[in-house]
């Protein structure tokens, strides 16, 4: 049995930092983006929480810009 996203109103994402490559997370806000893009159906709206977005590995600033940005898209 499954649930579809549109049951409900908030999809609250906590540590959030974990949304890459093929965490639970990121499957879960894969389908999100799928059903986003389809523009079907009324979504929920996601928040997403962390202490620690971390860097990374980035040796750069620009790195870890780059990577607190991709977990702002995998949030989207």
């Amino acid at each position: 049995e499954h649930v579809e996203l549109n049951a409900f109103s908030l999809l609250v994402v906590d540590e959030c930092h974990h949304t890459h490559k093929d965490t639970v997370y990121n499957v879960i806000l894969s389908r999100y983006l799928e059903h986003k893009l389809q523009r079907t159906r009324p979504l929920p709206q996601v928040l997403g929480l962390t202490a620690s977005p971390g860097t990374g590995g980035a040796s750069t600033l620009k790195g870890a810009i780059d990577h607190i940005l991709q977990l702002c898209a995998n949030l989207d």
